[in-house]
């Protein structure tokens, strides 16, 4: 059978040309990876959402913000802000322990959108 005529990848600005498929090599390995990453992604999410909505969890966040019911990053500067929501100060996906006590801070939301900002540029450049 007669193979297809070349014709470009159809990744914008690639110059490859292609005999089968819609991309060259490189491109269908760069597809597949992105494909890959939101697949691993929504798994993580999943799996997330399953911890934060586990009856464990939530015991273990009512006691800390029974404990502490104030943002600890507002307190360190001087403001008095209730807490929202129970922080894991060293992330889970960096090894940091779910549960204990030590890995938890009461954060208001504002706080807590600052350090996970931070926290992504952090690993952008690192």
């Amino acid at each position: 059978m007669p193979s297809r005529s070349p014709r470009p990848c159809s990744h914008p600005g690639c110059p490859e040309l292609v005999t089968s498929g819609s991309r060259c090599t490189r491109h269908q390995r760069e597809q597949f990876k992105q494909k890959t990453a939101v697949a691993m992604t929504d798994e993580r999410r999943r799996e997330d959402k399953r911890f934060y909505d586990s009856a464990v969890w939530q015991k273990v966040r009512a006691q800390v913000l029974m404990k502490e019911p104030y943002c600890r990053e507002c307190r360190r500067n001087r403001r008095v802000t209730l807490a929202d929501m129970v922080d894991h100060i060293t992330p889970i996906r960096l090894g940091g322990s779910r549960l204990a006590a030590s890995n938890l801070a009461p954060l208001c939301d504002r706080c807590h959108a600052v350090k996970r900002q931070r926290e992504s540029m952090e690993a952008k450049a690192g």
